[in-house]
């Protein structure tokens, strides 16, 4: 049997070299490698597997975001947990979304190509952002518990099945402001 996703003895090889790891900060217990060091290892594994690397390229990248561009209380949150990995997909397509109280209500998306993401803690997704008045004032990208999102199991590509991707989705699920 093929899998479309990095076998789970390697994913275990990674997280143990701190791999995942290299752009959180190390207050949240990442290495907080150099920009260099991030690229010399991808670059390493992508002579291996060019699938795991691009999961990779997006798990870390992923993860320095929610690291840095959130409410440092929502990126406490997020890395709570020891060894917590994100993935994401900014473009939301198929996402019907409303406002709500604090928030927003994704009653029904889906997100195309979420490569890592069965690596991941947390996804995040582009979603549409709304004004108090509930009118639509562009784009945002959401993070989102991997528990409020399912996996599809749709990815059977003939290369890069290290990637570890899949199409992803949501329903009647709320995410308050400060994660978008």
């Amino acid at each position: 049997d093929k899998i479309a996703r990095p076998p789970e003895a390697i994913v275990e090889q990674m997280k143990d070299a701190g791999i995942y790891s290299m752009a959180v900060p190390h207050e949240y217990g990442g290495l907080q490698t150099s920009l260099d060091t991030w690229r010399k290892v991808v670059t390493e594994i992508g002579r291996g597997d060019a699938g795991v690397a691009w999961g990779l390229t997006l798990n870390t990248a992923c993860c320095w975001m929610a690291a840095n561009l959130y409410p440092k209380h929502v990126s406490d949150e997020i890395f709570s947990k020891p060894g917590t990995n994100l993935a994401g997909v900014f473009s939301g397509r198929a996402v019907k979304a409303r406002r709500a109280n604090g928030g927003i209500i994704v009653e029904k998306g889906m997100w195309f190509f979420n490569s890592g993401v069965y690596q991941a803690d947390w996804d995040l997704l582009g979603v549409p952002m709304f004004n108090e008045d509930g009118e639509p004032i562009g784009p945002g990208v959401a993070a989102v518990p991997m528990t409020d999102v399912k996996n599809l199991h749709d990815w059977d590509p003939s290369g890069l099945r290290g990637s570890g991707s899949t199409n992803v989705a949501m329903e009647d699920v709320f995410i308050p402001d400060e994660r978008i």
